[in-house]
């Protein structure tokens, strides 16, 4: 998917940049100007509405939650159902991990430990590792949920809440809009997900198997090479 692998690139610079203006130069992070903090908030800020308005969602990864994706597949119910069921368990236990990863970055920042710039370096960290995930390697897929690919990820369209959530011990109006609006796209997802299971998962829409897929990814290369 080109647009991820371009969202990719801009990520890791500035990623990089943040790092050695973290670590080298220090001092010029409390002179950036407000301009640029506006700029990025509002790139990250449409980047969230393209997930969450069904007219902008162009791609089926994100926008799979909607009834335009889904393609009804001859399945069995009961396959559906063990396979919900399953998802849904690791999801709780990678959300409760998550949890406790953000209670032990709030426990640093309200002692003190750590300051707002570690909170929005954090932030662009995860920004990264996000894109990351997607085009390079995923602990997601791997470990946690373990899903085929990016297309029928269970948790998906978590990522806006799960690198924005650190902005939550940032109580301003840039950093809690793109916290609750990362939380409305998770909210917005998992909704969909109890109410119709069947647009989310390849055994029941078709859109999400491999012989239907329309994306350059590295799992359908993986597959074109056996």
């Amino acid at each position: 998917m080109k647009y991820t692998k371009i969202k990719y690139l801009l990520s890791t610079i500035l990623l990089i940049v943040s790092l050695v203006l973290f670590f080298f130069y220090n001092d010029f992070l409390v002179k950036i100007p407000e301009w640029v903090y506006n700029i990025f908030w509002l790139i990250f800020i449409l980047d969230i509405l393209s997930v969450i308005i069904p007219r902008f969602a162009k791609y089926s990864p994100s926008g799979k939650y909607l009834k335009k994706f889904f393609k009804e597949a001859n399945y069995s119910k009961e396959s559906l159902f063990e396979y919900v069921k399953a998802m849904n368990v690791r999801a709780i236990i990678t959300f409760s991990l998550y949890m406790l990863f953000l209670l032990c970055v709030g426990v640093l920042y309200y002692t003190n430990i750590i300051n707002r710039y570690h909170i929005i370096l954090l932030v662009i960290i995860l920004n990264f590792i996000d894109y990351f995930s997607i085009n390079t390697w995923c602990i997601f897929h791997k470990i946690f949920i373990r899903n085929r690919c990016c297309n029928t990820c269970r948790i998906y369209n978590w990522d806006h809440f799960l690198k924005f959530a650190p902005f939550i011990f940032i109580p301003e109006f840039k950093t809690w809009s793109l916290f609750l609006l990362g939380a409305i796209a998770l909210i917005e997802w998992e909704i969909s997900y109890a109410l119709h299971p069947e647009r989310f998962i390849d055994i029941s829409n078709e859109n999400l198997r491999c012989s239907n897929c329309k994306y350059d990814c590295r799992f359908q290369k993986k597959l074109e090479t056996q």
